[in-house]
């Protein structure tokens, strides 16, 4: 098995063409040449994340259907968001930065448990991320985006249990740190 042949699999089911495709082991890229290094990795006692991500253009949103998805997710925003964003607009604006970090059809707010929703935009360390200026901050910084979509949405229980973990992104129940979905946020370390 190579990974030419895992992309074209890939292809074959999902529609994402081979051009589109990233294979990443850790925080690199795995190329056909190095998949006999990147065995090893998997086997060991070190735990290497493998993602596949969607590259390239197509598929993102139109300023209409990001209009449409931020005003349907504003309805479920919990009220300790609106509490730190006391601008609306400011909450909108990070809305809005999520609704184009993934495709048309991906929603991780209220999109099947069962769907990974990958990300698009902005990436640290093989990390979903978006920049903005926190409330009461002067100068933008990063923010992981699974942080931010729990901190706006999850309950008061969820949230709690959250907050008691490091302050870095939250690992993924899929293992795939580019999945952005809420539901897929993992309660423990």
């Amino acid at each position: 098995s190579s990974v030419a042949q895992a992309k074209k699999a890939i292809a074959e089911t999902s529609g994402i063409p081979i051009s589109r495709q990233k294979l990443i082991a850790g925080i690199e890229e795995l190329l056909d040449p190095q998949i006999l290094k990147a065995v090893p990795a998997f086997q060991g006692p070190d735990e290497v994340a493998l993602s596949l991500i969607k590259i390239g253009g197509g598929g993102g949103r139109s300023d209409d259907a990001i209009r449409t998805a931020v005003e349907l997710w504003e309805a479920y925003v919990h009220p300790r968001a609106n509490d730190m964003f006391t601008v609306p607009s400011s909450l909108r604006e990070v809305l809005v930065q999520v609704a184009k970090g993934m495709d048309m059809d991906d929603d991780p707010i209220l999109g099947p448990d069962n769907k990974c929703v990958h990300w698009h935009g902005d990436v640290h360390n093989m990390k979903a991320i978006i920049k903005m200026v926190k409330p009461g901050d002067q100068e933008e910084s990063e923010v992981y985006v699974n942080r931010m979509l729990a901190f706006v949405f999850a309950t008061d229980r969820t949230f709690e249990a959250l907050a008691r973990l490091p302050k870095e992104a939250f690992k993924m129940t899929c293992n795939d740190q580019l999945c952005v979905h809420l539901a897929h946020i993992a309660c423990d370390v």
